[in-house]
């Protein structure tokens, strides 16, 4: 037994966690029952216990809190996770009990402090105990039977001694609170009988054990308390049938109803979504796995639906995640009103959710059942005052054990359900072989993508416009291209989609126009006679980018283009998607003296009033009324009625994809302003484009130009 330390010194230990002291004396008693509560309670977890002599003895880490630090090793380093709790009788501190966990296991959770406070408080109780014990034969006695019969009673761990056959010999005072049983009532009965069928079993072979082997043996049972339900408990077996002062297995009992309470709690929590309260990503997995197992046994195929809402995002920037978080609680109630007997719905996150269908014959099953819910969709949803309509796209997966597991069948929906995005949303496909060879062609895309970002693999074409009036360049559309090492130069619709949906827009815009500023400055420098304006495309990945004004503004101040030679170009599609925060971000670009263009005009359905508020200088009629006006009267007069209805607004009208001289003449004779298209010059790179600027400049007449001279129309050469 340790010497007893002063209380000042055995503060500082405790708190460095260096060892578990008292400061007073302990009966050798009560460290052998403080040892085989220990050892009872924290069996086999990994833990540490440093008892008053320092030694480490293996324990369960099922305790504390009261502190959880990280002790120092000798050169400074973290060697373990620590939890500390002190043990006072009477308000004085007595000592501390330490459990310690080794740095290459998880740190101690909420359920560990909360068992080895318990614990902590137990001890007390014990030393409260056998102070009672010892003072109750000194001439100073204070307490009196009843006051140990008090703390006896209202004690939370029950001490039970039985036979060898099983039958109570003796019951401690805290039955009553614990199972509500009298004290004695349950003497000279079968403890078994207190414990619930489906734990005899177990229970018996623990007890069994424990007569043929010394040691405490700790386990979990069900305990049925006097008012017939079942109580969890913490117990322990530790056969004393040697001991001559015992001559019996002591059976010590704790009720661990809470503890119960919260780890089913927090399994919950583990294996699903807190908002919609559906199985998670790592559960649905899991029944996907036991799904395939049984269907096996069946000789019956699997479905797994990847349900994903269209335009989620949308709904978050403009109604708040608030609203967002309503709607998806209200998808997850839709997905379980269509759900089938055998079915499970999961959130796998964000906006995705999954259904597990079983007991399915046939693909056409499962197609069914994502019928049923694009049908439910349908419906608006309705979120206090906000009416919602929301789609989703699905992608249908259906398997069999001997070709899928649960990866392979939740990876192919996904698949599916990407196939379905990209085949303009709100519909369900069925996976085929063929999207997941796309899938990993496109991944590869984007890898190469980002590489080329970083590698410089961007360049820069420029294509001509032209003033219709005077034949003459009013300046050019810089376009982006990838020159890949081993694709060649891939054009924008094979990559530009791509770096949209994944961001990489945003940087790829912003080399772009830094290099058009620098290379139109050049060029304005180079031929004086003629500033023309350089025009570059905006997408709504960079209108969305807080960014984007600070780099219009280094763009400018490092070329030194004047800022009115800059044209930023934005679709008509992007605008009407992006109402307030589009037309808050175009004022803003717009006084730092850039013109504006509404690229692809007449395909977005602006109105007139909303037009009148954009800050735009030109309108670009966009090319499928542009190829019509040769064939088709319906695309004359929309051209017409665009091209007017600029005039009106005084606004530049600029018509794109000119290929053919009548379409050429269709638009002089309309009075459009500006062209650009194949007739005049495709995209050029930059020394084309130099030469052709050139050749401008020396009066030679080039490309398109040429051509109608020899149409004898009235636009000169230049």
């Amino acid at each position: 037994m340790s010497n007893p330390r002063d209380a000042s010194h055995v503060q500082e230990l405790l708190e460095r966690f260096v060892d578990v002291l008292w400061i007073r004396e302990v009966p050798e008693l009560l460290q052998q029952v403080l040892e085989l509560s220990l050892f009872a309670s924290f069996g086999d977890k990994g833990a540490v216990w440093l008892d008053r002599r320092g030694e480490r003895v293996g324990l369960e880490a099922a305790g504390i809190e009261e502190t959880e630090i990280e002790p120092l090793k000798a050169d400074g380093s973290r060697a373990s996770h620590v939890l500390i709790s002190h043990i006072e009788t009477d308000g004085e501190l007595a000592g501390g009990i330490c459990v310690v966990r080794d740095a290459g296991h998880p740190p101690f959770d909420e359920l560990d402090r909360g068992l080895v406070s318990a614990l902590a408080l137990q001890v007390s109780s014990a030393l409260s105990t056998i102070d009672l014990l010892e003072n109750r034969n000194k001439d100073d006695e204070r307490l009196t039977e009843a006051n140990f019969s008090f703390l006896a009673r209202h004690s939370s761990e029950m001490t039970t001694l039985l036979d060898e056959g099983g039958i109570v010999r003796y019951c401690g005072l805290s039955v009553e609170k614990i199972l509500g049983y009298k004290p004695g009532s349950l003497i000279g009965s079968d403890a078994l009988e207190l414990v619930h069928p489906d734990d005899r079993s177990t229970v018996r072979a623990i007890f069994k054990k424990a007569m043929q082997e010394s040691g405490t043996a700790a386990f979990e049972c069900r305990v049925r308390h006097s008012d017939g339900y079942w109580l969890h408990t913490d117990s322990s077996l530790n056969s004393l049938l040697d001991d001559p002062e015992v001559g019996g297995v002591l059976f010590n009992t704790r009720d661990a109803t809470e503890r119960k309470a919260l780890e089913e709690e927090l399994a919950h929590a583990a294996l699903h979504d807190p908002l919609t309260a559906l199985p998670n990503r790592g559960l649905f997995r899991d029944r996907v796995e036991h799904a395939l197992a049984r269907a096996e046994r069946h000789d019956r195929p699997v479905g797994v639906l990847f349900i994903d809402l269209d335009d989620f995002k949308k709904i978050n920037d403009s109604d708040g995640h608030a609203k967002g978080d309503l709607l998806l609680s209200a998808v997850a109630e839709r997905l379980r009103d269509n759900l089938r007997g055998p079915d499970t719905a999961a959130r796998l996150g964000g906006d995705e959710f999954a259904l597990l269908l079983e007991d399915i014959r046939q693909r056409d099953d499962a197609l069914l059942v994502a019928d049923r819910i694009q049908q439910s969709m349908e419906d608006p949803f309705y979120l206090d005052d906000l009416e919602l309509e929301v789609r989703a796209s699905i992608g249908v997966a259906v398997g069999t054990p001997r070709e899928h597991n649960a990866d392979d069948l939740i990876r192919d929906a996904d698949v599916a359900m990407f196939t379905a995005k990209s085949r303009g949303k709100a519909q369900s496909v069925v996976f085929e072989q063929s999207m997941h060879e796309n899938l990993l062609e496109r991944v590869g895309l984007e890898t190469d993508l980002r590489r080329a970002a970083q590698n410089g693999e961007f360049v820069v074409y420029y294509q001509p416009t032209v003033r219709l009036a005077t034949g003459a360049i009013a300046g050019m559309e810089a376009l982006v291209r990838w020159q890949h090492p081993r694709r060649g130069l891939v054009p924008p619709g094979d990559f530009i989609p791509l770096a949209e949906e994944t961001g990489l827009i945003v940087g790829i815009g912003r080399f772009v126009l830094g290099e058009a500023c620098r290379q139109a400055r050049e060029w304005q420098l180079r031929f004086p006679d003629n500033p023309f304006s350089i025009a570059v495309n905006l997408s709504a990945r960079q209108l969305q980018h807080q960014g984007l004004l600070q780099e219009v503004i280094d763009a400018l101040e490092s070329s030194a283009l004047p800022p009115e030679s800059l044209v930023l170009e934005i679709t008509e599609s992007v605008l009407m998607e992006h109402t307030e925060e589009v037309v808050a971000t175009l004022h803003s670009l717009k006084d730092l003296g850039v013109r504006l263009a509404i690229d692809d005009f007449g395909t977005g359905y602006s109105s007139l009033s909303y037009l009148q508020k954009l800050p735009v200088d030109i309108l670009k009629i966009d090319r499928s009324f542009v190829s019509g006006l040769s064939t088709g009267s319906q695309e004359l007069a929309v051209t017409r009625a665009i091209i007017e209805l600029g005039q009106s607004l005084e606004l530049q009208t600029l018509a794109e994809g000119i290929e053919l001289a009548e379409q050429l003449m269709h638009l002089k004779s309309l009075h459009c302003d500006m062209c650009q298209g194949f007739y005049f010059a495709k995209p050029l790179e930059t020394t084309a484009m130099e030469a052709l600027l050139t050749s401008a400049a020396s009066g030679e007449s080039w490309g398109g130009a040429m051509e109608l001279e020899t149409q004898a129309t009235e636009l000169p050469a230049s």
